[in-house]
């Protein structure tokens, strides 16, 4: 049977790969992690003796099943000048595989050639996905219907979800008021949830129901930010777990939040990780230090002194 090219793109990632400039042999840089067709995919660079690799990586979360996925993928790099080196195949991926769809010598990452600006490459895949095998669906709960469990109804920008007032109450003290507390919304069939996103609120009731769907750097930093306003303790374990096992986000990204959302494993598992004096000072000279609370620049310097 042919290959027959979906009419719309099935996921299209494109990526600004920063301080390109800075890599060294041996070094690597990966995307965030996207979801599509039941896979996850990203874009992988790696910095080889005279040349820079940009290859795109497809995977199951889980990896005990042979999977193969038929995909056209179209790759584009960018140019300053709006003009693009592009390649077009058709493939088929498969269980823990990878394709290398750009291969810039050192020469061509210079300046002059116009890909690399201030250190930084573009670049953009765009994959049609025909046909998936080995892939089991993940199953998720349908908010969108009543069930025997349900026994309120939240409106998220003008959308119902049909949820269970006990098991919210459980899971946050911010619903266990709302619901059984002195408000107006106790006795109410339907309570709408302002300033807050349909698509990202469901992402948190994902994370508390018993559900197969992952965290992934896309959806992370929104789930934390709700599971911190819901006070969700559960849901915010998880997404600190997340974030302590994760290689999508940069040292002191992880500080960043650690810091904002008080998550002291984070914490100490990043200040762990620093291994010599030089790495802290380093640390303490970057833009982002200065948006370190007192009591992380503390933690920091309490660090520091460990190489003293």
């Amino acid at each position: 049977q042919p290959f027959q090219m979906n009419s719309q793109p099935d996921l299209t990632i494109r990526w600004e790969i920063e301080e390109i400039d800075q890599m060294v042999a041996g070094s690597v840089k990966e995307s965030p992690v996207y979801t599509a067709a039941g896979l996850l995919w990203k874009i992988v660079a790696k910095k080889e003796v005279g040349c820079f690799n940009v290859d795109l990586h497809c995977a199951l979360e889980n990896e005990q099943t042979n999977w193969n996925c038929d995909v056209k993928v179209d790759a584009i790099a960018f140019e300053e000048a709006g003009s693009r080196c592009s390649r077009n195949e058709k493939l088929m991926a498969s269980r823990a595989s990878t394709s290398p769809y750009f291969a810039f010598t050192d020469e061509i990452l210079l300046p002059e050639h116009g890909f690399c600006k201030d250190g930084k490459v573009t670049v953009e895949f765009i994959l049609s996905i025909n046909r998936v095998t080995g892939v089991r669906e993940i199953k998720v709960p349908d908010f969108s219907a009543p069930d025997r469990l349900s026994n309120v109804i939240l409106v998220v920008e003008g959308k119902k979800l049909h949820l269970s007032r006990e098991f919210l109450a459980v899971h946050s003290p911010v619903f266990s008021a709302m619901f059984f507390g002195d408000f107006a919304e106790k006795n109410k069939e339907e309570i709408e949830l302002k300033d807050v996103k349909y698509e990202e609120f469901v992402d948190l009731l994902y994370v508390i129901y018993p559900t197969e769907k992952q965290i992934t750097a896309s959806n992370a930093g929104h789930i934390l930010a709700l599971a911190d306003q819901f006070d969700m303790k559960s849901a915010l374990k998880r997404v600190e777990a997340y974030f302590v096992g994760t290689s999508q986000f940069e040292r002191t990204t992880k500080l960043q939040i650690a810091d904002q959302f008080k998550l002291s494993e984070l914490r100490d598992h990043c200040l762990d990780s620093f291994k010599s004096f030089r790495e802290i000072g380093v640390l303490k000279t970057t833009p982002e230090y200065k948006t370190f609370s007192n009591d992380m620049k503390a933690a920091i310097c309490d660090r520091f002194m460990d190489f003293c």
